[in-house]
């Protein structure tokens, strides 16, 4: 993330891959979607701790990178 227009995002998507670990990749439509499924009230980048574990306990523990 050191990297000039390196984020959260782009820094999850490669750890994910290169470290075969489970690391959320959380952008928009990730946020919308899980708003639903979690019904949550408020915007999503209020809850994105909640996503984040959310989505920690539903990436498979294989392949994380898959998901």
């Amino acid at each position: 993330m050191k990297l000039p227009g390196v984020g959260i995002y782009t820094a999850s998507a490669v750890f994910s891959i290169s470290k075969n670990e489970a690391y959320p990749v959380i952008d928009g439509n990730v946020k919308r979607v899980l708003s639903r499924i979690l019904r949550l009230k408020k915007h999503p980048n209020f809850y994105l701790k909640k996503i984040n574990k959310y989505l920690l306990k539903k990436i498979p523990k294989n392949n994380p990178s898959d998901f």
